[in-house]
């Protein structure tokens, strides 16, 4: 199960747009692979150089707050296009309004 959780992350974190476009030279591709172990030391909370499934959930429900912006525990169309169009305008030049980089926990929740 932490083989799976671990390889699904890594996946959900190369295909976010900052990771995933090509680099067109070494330094974008060494900040491109800083930032992603920024990432990963954000999901694994433990240290211990692997995401168990209690620390992948954990991520997860702080995006979903961040979505949530009513608090009702739905996410609707309206509160998903926010959130990408907010995605957009602090990534310029981002690809499919991915909601990378915005896992910070919400405020107020």
């Amino acid at each position: 199960m932490k083989k799976v959780i671990t390889a699904a992350l890594l996946g959900t974190l190369l295909a976010s747009p900052s990771y995933s476009e090509e680099a067109p030279d070494a330094t974008k591709r060494e900040q491109c692979h800083q930032r992603m172990e920024e990432r990963l030391k954000e999901v694994d909370t433990n240290g211990d150089k692997q995401i168990s499934e209690s620390e992948f959930l954990a991520q997860a429900k702080k995006r979903f707050q961040k979505m949530d912006a009513d608090g009702n525990g739905q996410i609707t169309r309206e509160e998903h296009k926010a959130m990408r169009e907010k995605w957009r305008k602090e990534h310029p030049g981002g690809r499919h309004g991915s909601h990378h980089g915005d896992d910070a926990p919400a405020e107020g929740k």
